[in-house]
This record gives C-alpha cells, structure tokens and sequence, in this order.
C-alpha cells in the first residue's frame, strides 16, 4: 500500500504536469523539483512553497515598478487650486509619428473628496515637449473636476534635467470656449516605460 504522504506528494506532481501542459488562461507552473526530490521532501513544506509567478509581458512594461511613486512628486496648479502629484511616468515617444518627442509626461494625483476626472478620485496631467519640422508643438492637458483640457495656447515649459515646470492655458475637449488656467512643477523619472501599449 503507498503511504499517504507519498500519494498527496505524486498528486501533486501530476497536478502541475497537467497544468503546466495546459494552455488558455492558467497561470504558469513555477519549475517543479524531481520525484526523488519531492518524495524525500517533508509535505508540509511542499504545500506551503509558494511559487514567484513572473509577471505577464504587457504588466512589466506598464507596471507600477517602471513609475515613481510618492508623497510630493510635484504640483499642479488649475485655476487657483493646488493639486499634489504622486504617481508620474515618463513615456516612451511613438515612433511612427510626425513628432520629435523630447518628453512625454504623465502624472497623476488623488483628491479627497472623489471629485476627480470623470467621478473618480484622481486627477492626470500630461506634458509634451516635441516639434514637428523644427515648429515647437508643446502641449499641456489636464483632466480633472474641472473638466477635461487640452490644446490652446503655446505653453511655456522649462526642461531641466529632472524637473519639468511650466504654465499653460488649454481648452475645454468639449465646447472649446472655455479655458483654464495650469501651472506645474514635476519631477522627471529617469526610466522610460511604454504608455502606448
């Protein structure tokens, strides 16, 4: 008769053979010991190993460890009212574009009060340093309680290295004939992540 430790042991093995030879939408099996190695460990300690699943390829490129996070990454000021910036990315430029893309900027805030973009509890800036055949494009937008923002005026944006700040004067997406006004100060991450997808 085989003991019990050893058929729970050889069940488990043939449920991650049979896993890992299965396609669709299980997650990947982590690399199994051999029988022998199985069989001497203890059970309890085989149960309670918990294999590092990687990450699918889309999440690592998108992934929260390609942004910078924190308290005080930088403000952004809409018609008075301060918004504090905690979560940026610095995106890869599009290369099939008619831009030449210095910067691509997105960054991200919480309010309090869920009064965001769209009834959320988050607010997004994005900031554009590019030109197209040598004709600066610059652009600020904004999505916030406010409204959502874009285009308008030429802003004015000052590129350090690490910090971007600015002005700017965007137009409400939806009607064109309102205006905000916009003021930034952000950090610059020094690692680029694919936005695009």
């Amino acid at each position: 008769m085989i003991p019990r430790t050893s058929r729970s042991i050889s069940l488990t093995g043939a449920l991650v053979l049979a896993l890992s030879a299965c396609g669709g939408d299980a997650e990947p099996a982590a690399p199994s010991a051999s029988v022998s190695e199985e069989a001497s460990a203890p059970a309890e300690a085989t149960e309670s190993a918990t294999p590092d699943v990687p990450e699918s390829e889309s999440e690592t490129e998108l992934g929260a460890e390609a942004e910078v996070e924190g308290e005080a990454l930088g403000t952004v000021t809409v018609d008075g009212v301060l918004y504090d910036i905690d979560t940026l990315r610095n995106c890869e430029p599009l290369e099939d574009g008619p831009f030449d893309t210095e910067l691509e900027l997105q960054g991200r805030g919480t309010v309090s009060d869920g009064a965001g973009y769209d009834g959320g509890d988050w607010v997004q800036i994005d900031v554009y340093v590019r030109s197209m055949s040598g004709t600066s494009m610059n652009e600020v937008s904004w999505a916030g309680p406010e409204g959502v923002f874009g285009g308008g005026d030429a802003p004015t944006i000052t590129l350090t290295e690490g910090t971007v700040t600015g002005s700017a004067t965007p137009v409400d997406a939806l009607t064109q004939s309102e205006s905000i006004e916009v003021t930034f100060d952000l950090s610059v991450p020094d690692e680029l992540i694919n936005c695009h997808g």
